[in-house]
């Protein structure tokens, strides 16, 4: 597994759509606020994404904890499958 380095992802401030699948750590997708779909299928660390009001699908399959935050109000569509702790 490669890891998606934090300088390469902050830059893409204007990125509507992302997938990240089989990473160890993503830590600063939380800048990207023009996002309106984001998968992150199978990834170890996740970063605070309540900044992400614009999602509205959000794929989180294969995740070991992840905190859902309140402010993702426009999200369509949530996939949770197989995580060990939703909070």
């Amino acid at each position: 597994n490669k890891q998606i380095t934090n300088e390469g992802i902050s830059n893409l401030t204007k990125l509507e759509k992302l997938s990240l699948l089989n990473n160890n750590s993503i830590t600063t997708i939380g800048m990207l606020t023009s996002l309106t779909t984001l998968n992150l299928t199978n990834n170890e660390t996740i970063a605070d994404i309540s900044m992400l009001t614009n999602l509205t699908e959000l794929d989180l399959i294969d995740n070991k904890i992840i905190t859902i935050i309140g402010l993702l109000t426009n999200l369509r569509a949530l996939k949770l499958n197989n995580n060990f702790s939703i909070t």
